[in-house]
């Protein structure tokens, strides 16, 4: 009967061996597919930082190249631009002239200085042109005049909310 009850006990003890020989074998499993993920985001990482440095050092370098610069070549190109919208010629066109931009043609036309014989409004003067050309026996539109901006009306303070409003 001994027997019995230590064969029992043997097997008893075997499977409770082998259930934990099981769930240890399923976490090492799950640990195995947290390593591998953490490994992937360490490479993701790491090309992400890489990347990061290449930029900063591009725009550290384009910064360091636009100080160096001539400051005469950027005022030279700045007079064309103003030139060329002067004499008419639409932003766009000044733009496509210059291989800048239309919005830095733009910024510089209102960065510009006033002067009387400054296009304010440039669609006009190229309609102009265009009609122009249409018939070449109409005299040639009269140049802009620059007129004081009308002053934008004031709002009235609305009265604060009470209580009851609220």
């Amino acid at each position: 009967m001994t027997t019995t009850y230590l064969v029992a006990i043997t097997l008893g003890v075997l499977l409770v061996q082998l259930v934990w020989l099981w769930r240890l074998t399923r976490a090492l499993a799950r640990l195995r597919a947290v390593e591998e993920r953490v490994t992937h985001f360490g490479d993701a990482l790491a090309l992400l930082t890489e990347t990061a440095d290449t930029g900063f050092r591009t725009m550290a370098g384009e910064v360091e190249r636009l100080a160096a610069a001539d400051p005469r070549a950027l005022s030279t190109r700045a007079r064309r631009i103003a030139d060329g919208l002067r004499q008419g010629r639409t932003p766009a066109d000044v733009a496509a002239g210059e291989q800048v931009s239309e919005g830095e043609v733009r910024l510089r036309m209102h960065l510009a200085p006033p002067s009387p014989d400054r296009v304010h409004d440039a669609p006009a003067a190229s309609k102009a042109r265009v009609r122009s050309k249409r018939a070449p026996a109409a005299a040639p539109a009269p140049p802009a005049t620059t007129a004081a901006p009308a002053k934008p009306a004031r709002r009235k303070k609305a009265a604060p909310l009470t209580p009851a409003a609220r």
